[in-house]
């Protein structure tokens, strides 16, 4: 109430786990939780548990998938449709997140990808850039947005009726590498996005 925030989101991810002992252990980032129906059956009541106790728009953003879990049961865009399907949240589509899963080879064809998404529900996009970390390109909000993020961004942004904002996201000790020039030219290459969707 006092922010008066038109919509809230969050990441669907997890961060703690526990160990063998039963004690919380950070790990430190988030990583995605396994696409199968028993995380669906855990992720729809606590949604519906967010929606009661805030009753705004929630969103719920696609994580980067830094592991392999193997045969999970759906796809990356089916199981994103069914937890939509289920519950009335919106999708925060954070397409840099994308691109560092094609870059680590979790994701193999990011067209394929957004063309088997249901787009209908995208709320709010992230953009941003990343950074190489030892076998790993990691989504670290650390300078530009690559030349293929945008690409996709001009691509999925039509597609998007309910669209309601893009975000740049950038952390603020990168800010001196990535320059108020190039930030600038981020905004403007955001806002011709905007404008090319409404006009």
């Amino acid at each position: 109430e006092l922010l008066d925030f038109v919509w809230h989101s969050d990441h669907l991810a997890y961060n703690l786990v526990l160990d063998e002992a039963g004690s919380e252990y950070l790990l430190g980032v988030p990583f995605s939780p396994t696409r199968d129906e028993e995380t669906l059956q855990l992720l729809v009541p606590r949604i519906e548990a967010v929606l009661a106790e805030m009753p705004i728009p929630f969103l719920v953003e696609n994580n980067v998938n830094y592991i392999d879990y193997g045969d999970e049961g759906f796809g990356q865009a089916e199981f994103l449709n069914e937890l939509l399907g289920r519950t009335d949240c919106g999708l925060l589509l954070d397409l840099h997140n994308l691109f560092v899963d094609v870059r680590n080879g979790a994701l193999a064809d990011v067209a394929d990808f957004i063309d088997r998404l249901d787009t209908s529900r995208v709320v709010e996009i992230h953009l941003a850039g990343g950074l190489e970390y030892g076998d790993f390109y990691v989504d670290a909000h650390s300078g530009a947005v690559p030349d293929e993020v945008w690409d996709l961004a001009a691509d999925v942004v039509p597609r998007c009726p309910q669209l309601r904002g893009i975000t740049f996201e950038l952390l603020g000790s990168w800010f001196p590498h990535l320059g108020a020039d190039r930030l600038r030219d981020t905004l403007r290459r955001m806002r011709a996005l905007c404008q090319e969707r409404v006009g």
